[in-house]
């Protein structure tokens, strides 16, 4: 073989066997008319994206981020929205946290110009933690436990009512064991059954239900746990048995101790990635594509290019959530003090 062509192999046949090496993320900052905590986000498609977070508040784009729509909640100007869930630029749910009749579902079907209140919360103890849906019918709502249970709402309406769940077999919670409000990415649906709900505090487990939450089992993680603080936040199973949970602790944001772990069949035995030692606290996942993720929380955000192995910090800016469009390829970031910010992965 001529030298000079075995040179050049050398040099670039790593370029060309790890296409995958050039994908990064742009990052654009949005005026979308906002000042509180934003927690909510939920993108229809790469030009329109509903948000929502703390004072009732909520806004919308239908032009990738040109022009913005704002408002507050008629009834809602105390409260916190934690979570979105948009079916179209018109017909979107907004979910409320707090403790008893503060946690709520809100429906507009009319792109925010009338709002109904669907269901509001009676239960002391209960605290809404996310949303989630298989279909534009079907979903499912968790909220803190109620009688050392994890206390679940199912509609079958596209959220016009809600009722509660009657699992035949759910694990106790363990003592201290709970859920975080923190991007409504704590429940995950996935296909036409399958459904995963994330706990923290002293006890750190993913529950996992394949018939739409009739019956749950339950599986230990390796993430940092053992304080109310500490747990999972956010989970992804976007691949066909890969799935990611990331977190770690709300007081202590730079730790950097077993924040991000993965399975390699849907959830059942985790591991801590390979390359964690620089992943401080994280809120929210999820999954680009050709084996990216990207993470993001109040010590900014980072991605993965190799199945969230390994990470690289990409922005310093300090977010809760993150949502994404993958046929556009564009996805949008919501944070502390009204931040906003337009996300395009460049494949």
């Amino acid at each position: 073989m001529n030298k000079l062509f075995t040179f050049l192999l050398a040099v670039f046949l790593p370029f060309l066997s790890s296409g995958q090496s050039t994908h990064e993320v742009k990052l654009e900052k949005q005026n979308a008319g906002l000042t509180g905590s934003l927690r909510g986000v939920d993108v229809v498609d790469g030009e329109t994206v509903w948000i929502a977070g703390a004072g009732g508040v909520y806004s919308f784009s239908c032009d990738g981020g040109k022009s913005w729509k704002t408002g507050n909640v008629p009834g809602a100007e105390k409260l916190d929205f934690r979570d979105v869930h948009a079916f179209s630029a018109q017909h979107v749910l907004l979910m409320s946290c707090g403790n008893g009749s503060d946690s709520r579902i809100y429906q507009t079907r009319d792109g925010g110009k009338n709002w109904k209140l669907c269901y509001q919360n009676s239960y002391e103890k209960a605290f809404f933690n996310g949303i989630a849906f298989w279909d534009q019918q079907h979903g499912i709502l968790t909220s803190d436990p109620i009688d050392e249970k994890p206390y679940l709402l199912v509609t079958q309406d596209a959220g016009e009512h809600w009722s509660p769940l009657q699992p035949s077999e759910i694990p106790v919670l363990k003592e201290g064991e709970f859920a975080f409000a923190a991007s409504g990415t704590g429940i995950v649906t996935k296909g036409e059954q399958e459904v995963w709900l994330l706990t923290g505090g002293l006890v750190s487990r993913v529950f996992y239900s394949a018939n739409r939450g009739k019956t749950w089992k339950a599986y230990s993680t390796p993430i940092v746990q053992g304080t109310p603080s500490e747990g999972i936040y956010s989970f992804c199973a976007d691949g066909e048995e890969q799935a990611i949970a990331v977190g770690g602790s709300w007081k202590r944001t730079e730790e950097t101790k077993g924040n991000v772990i993965l399975s390699g069949d849907g959830g059942k035995t985790w591991r801590r990635a390979k390359g964690v030692a620089g992943v401080a606290f994280k809120e929210c996942v999820k999954y680009l594509g050709d084996n990216c993720y990207i993470i993001t929380g109040p010590t900014g955000t980072a991605l993965s290019k190799d199945l969230g192995e390994h990470w690289e910090t990409i922005d310093s800016t300090p977010f809760h959530a993150v949502d994404y469009h993958k046929e556009s390829g564009i996805g949008w970031m919501v944070g502390a003090g009204g931040q906003v910010y337009r996300l395009e992965w460049q494949r």
